[in-house]
């Protein structure tokens, strides 16, 4: 699952920028949800592409 939203930019309340949180699965060793998340983009486009990336890097190393 991903999320993808925006929120207000510190010290402007006027101004946004974009995060992201992915759901990765569930850690074998655990048993807990695995969740990576960034922030600090300026445009949707860009949190969606940085998103992506990580998804296909992470599925690379399974």
């Amino acid at each position: 699952m991903v999320n993808v939203q925006k929120y207000p930019e510190k010290g402007n309340t006027s101004a946004y920028k974009w995060r992201f949180r992915v759901n990765l699965g569930v850690d074998p060793s655990t048993g807990k949800q695995v969740y990576k998340s960034k922030k600090g983009f300026k445009t949707k486009k860009e949190a969606q592409e940085a998103c992506s990336k990580l998804l296909k890097q992470y599925s690379q190393e399974s």
